[in-house]
């Protein structure tokens, strides 16, 4: 039977697991994720996640109890590390080693780093993971100044989350206008009136 191991332990890959054994497979599946926790949704990361009270868990898309009633390892809290495709392994970063006979790469995106003076200061944020969600929860406040840099749709729900709790806010766009890769002008023309209206310059 063919040992299937997925590394990236977000949507993709957590369907991905799932896609298998409802269409047939019946080899063993590995999931692998650098973070602790069980595969979680991202979108709300920039919204729910936030602003809402309280302490919000992640928004689990499944866990690891789940998993394991489909007989889906969850390799979670280590990367990995490398792949050695003539050896068919992929390494993890706490050394153990993981066989494969087919391997599926669904790591997703992470964001760009900029590289100007003041650049790692605490006070710059980046978002991919829920634990950069709580940390921005943190710093954003009623009364606050928050600068985002990027006018895609996870910078403009920042945007948003931020003028709902309170704070004055500034999206930088290096393009001549939002969401250039994602909807059409006029789309792009009517979601920045609207963040002009809630007061986002």
């Amino acid at each position: 039977m063919a040992k299937m191991v997925i590394i990236g332990g977000g949507k993709a890959g957590a369907r991905a697991a799932v896609a298998l054994r409802e269409n047939g497979h019946v080899g063993p599946i590995t999931l692998i994720t650098g973070e602790i926790h069980a595969p979680y949704d991202r979108p709300p990361l920039s919204k729910a996640v936030i602003t809402d009270a309280g302490h919000p868990p992640p928004p689990f898309l499944t866990d690891e109890a789940t998993l394991k009633s489909i007989n889906v390892e969850l390799i979670a809290g280590t990367a990995a590390q490398s792949i050695d495709r003539a050896g068919h392994t992929v390494h993890l970063a706490d050394g153990r080693t993981v066989p494969y006979d087919k391997l599926l790469l669904a790591t997703g995106a992470i964001p760009r780093r900029i590289n100007l003076p003041g650049s790692d200061s605490v006070r710059v944020r980046y978002l991919r993971t829920f634990e950069d969600a709580l940390a921005l929860r943190t710093q954003i406040h009623g009364g606050g100044h928050v600068i985002v840099i990027g006018g895609g749709f996870i910078g403009l729900e920042v945007a948003s989350s931020a003028r709902k709790l309170g704070a004055s806010v500034t999206l930088i766009e290096g393009l001549p206008r939002v969401l250039s890769r994602g909807v059409p002008e006029e789309v792009a023309q009517v979601v920045t009136r609207r963040h002009e209206v809630e007061g986002v310059d």
